[in-house]
């Protein structure tokens, strides 16, 4: 725990730059919020997602920015299955550059075309044909609010997480 958290009391359940601090005091416990539930953002040369990324971390979703693919797959190593989400511009989604995104980052995560979406302006039917074909299902069209956006990363990162069913029975 960082020395400067130690010292410092907060009140009870203060969120504090994405560390959730409980227990009454930095003393006791403390965890990063949505820990191992991320949202990886992959752009392009554009940088759309910027913002995005902001935004995202505003409403409570732990996110990982990457301006290009070779940093997308850096993240993808360095936070590997934590990485439960990718959100990539529509702008730039054709098949080539979809494809190199899961060849880059699928290895090292666990992410598959289902846990994609994209973002942007709506494009033509043929685009959103090709979208479907490819397995991404997620979609958010612009103009989008915190609510909507919120909401498409909470469903990326909680569906098809079997792992974190219990399966056991429970004993009261």
């Amino acid at each position: 725990m960082p020395p400067e958290l130690a010292q410092t009391t907060l009140p009870k359940s203060r969120i504090h730059e994405g560390i959730r601090l409980a227990g009454g005091s930095a003393v006791g416990v403390w965890f990063r919020v949505n820990e191992n539930r991320l949202v990886l953002l992959c752009d392009d040369d554009k940088g759309i997602l910027g913002d995005v990324a902001l935004q995202l971390v505003r409403v409570g979703t732990d996110a990982v920015y990457a301006p290009e693919l070779f940093e997308a797959e850096l993240m993808a190593r360095e936070h590997g299955r934590g990485i439960r989400a990718v959100v990539l511009p529509v702008e730039s989604t054709t098949p080539e550059r979809l494809d190199q995104v899961l060849e880059s980052i699928a290895p090292h995560c666990s992410v598959a075309a289902e846990d994609f979406a994209v973002l942007g302006k709506r494009p033509a039917d043929k685009h959103l044909e090709l979208l479907r074909d490819k397995g991404i299902g997620w979609r958010l069209w612009s103009p989008y609010d915190d609510r909507d956006l919120r909401f498409l990363t909470w469903v990326l990162v909680w569906a098809g997480t079997n792992d974190d069913l219990r399966i056991h029975t429970r004993v009261p």
